[in-house]
């Protein structure tokens, strides 16, 4: 290379005047920049802002702010400050709830994780995650909202029909009645925009048992009832003539004292009473022992009961008052059968017959 060229690298520019030689050099300007607040000192020769950057190698975004313009000169003691990523106003909805926030985030997956939500198959986003951000986006994000129920069942009794021998067959007798029991679920449901994605029994107890309902059935089949005894039948039909009454059964006449017309009824000796063969005269009792009111006919008194038979008044009844007789029948059914009639009752003459002997010996 000449000496001339060198000469000329080392001294910049130069001219020729009047026969001698005269060299500029241009002293660099000293710049501040301020980046997103760091502070730092550069010398650079006088170019554009633009120019500037390029030569140190700064790199702007499309969302970074620098003052003054790119295109202003550089000059000494000049102040550059670059704001990086210039906030954007945008519409933030998070489950129906709507933030109008601002953001230096470039896109949407971003902007999420400065919310501390991580996209995945448990929200529903509007956009994608890649997409940038812009002036006035609307960014809408749907999350799994879980709602716990408790539901509450009933259980059904059941029917329990058990076979009594002691009831009658046909008949039918609640002895516990039915009572339903409870049961209480506990459920989680997760929707996600309204929609069930997930549903999880998280309890499942009950808390009242049912009470089954029994019902007793009769079976037992009731025992016929017995044959009734076959009702009193006076020894024989007697006839009246005169003063005097034949009994057709033995043939024997009796001699009329005294004739009535009585009200009858009937009794028999009842088990296990106090009572039982004894009566009021001491006599036992017997077919032709007869119940009367002593103040009318006279205990130990010899008397003809038509449909009946001779009989004796041997016996008195706190029921027998005046033209009462009762008269001893064999048996309860024979007493129920005979019931209440009207009676011609005669009182014979000759008062010492021996009744039961007679009545023992038909």
């Amino acid at each position: 290379m000449g000496s001339n060229l060198k000469f000329a690298l080392a001294v910049g520019l130069f001219s020729v005047s009047t026969g001698s030689i005269t060299a500029y050099h241009e002293t660099p300007s000293m710049v501040v920049v301020i980046d997103n607040g760091k502070v730092t000192q550069y010398e650079s020769m006088g170019v554009s802002v633009e120019q500037f950057f390029e030569d140190k190698d700064i790199v702007l975004s499309d969302r970074d702010g620098v003052t003054p313009e790119l295109d202003t000169k550089v000059e000494d003691g000049m102040k550059i400050v670059i704001e990086r990523q210039i906030p954007l106003d945008i519409e933030f909805i998070l489950d129906d709830e709507v933030i109008f926030d601002i953001t230096r985030a470039n896109t949407v997956e971003e902007y999420l994780l400065e919310k501390d939500i991580i996209v995945d198959d448990r929200i529903k986003l509007n956009l994608n995650i890649y997409d940038e951000i812009e002036e006035g986006l609307v960014i809408e994000v749907d999350t799994i909202q879980t709602v716990v129920n408790t539901i509450t069942e009933q259980i059904e009794f059941k029917t329990i029909v058990e076979q009594i021998d002691t009831l009658e067959l046909g008949t039918t007798l609640v002895a516990v009645e039915g009572v339903e029991g409870v049961r209480e679920k506990v459920i989680q449901t997760e929707y996600l925009d309204g929609e069930v994605v997930s549903q999880v029994i998280v309890s499942d107890v009950i808390t009242a048992e049912p009470i089954d309902k029994i019902i007793h059935e009769g079976v037992m089949v009731p025992e016929p009832e017995p044959e009734p005894e076959p009702a009193y039948v006076a020894p024989a039909t007697t006839t009246v003539s005169g003063g005097t009454i034949v009994c057709s059964q033995t043939g024997a006449t009796y001699e009329i004292a005294n004739t009535y017309t009585m009200e009858a009824t009937a009794y028999t000796n009842i088990p296990n009473s106090r009572w039982y063969g004894i009566t009021a005269s001491g006599l036992p009792t017997f077919v032709g022992m007869v119940a009367v009111d002593k103040n009318v006919i006279p205990l130990g008194t010899i008397l003809y009961v038509e449909g009946y038979g001779i009989a004796i008044a041997g016996d008195t009844g706190s029921a027998i008052n005046g033209y009462d007789i009762d008269l001893f029948m064999n048996s309860y059914n024979e007493a129920i059968t005979f019931g209440r009639r009207n009676v011609t009752v005669h009182k014979l003459a000759d008062q010492s017959l021996d009744v039961q002997a007679i009545r023992s010996g038909q």
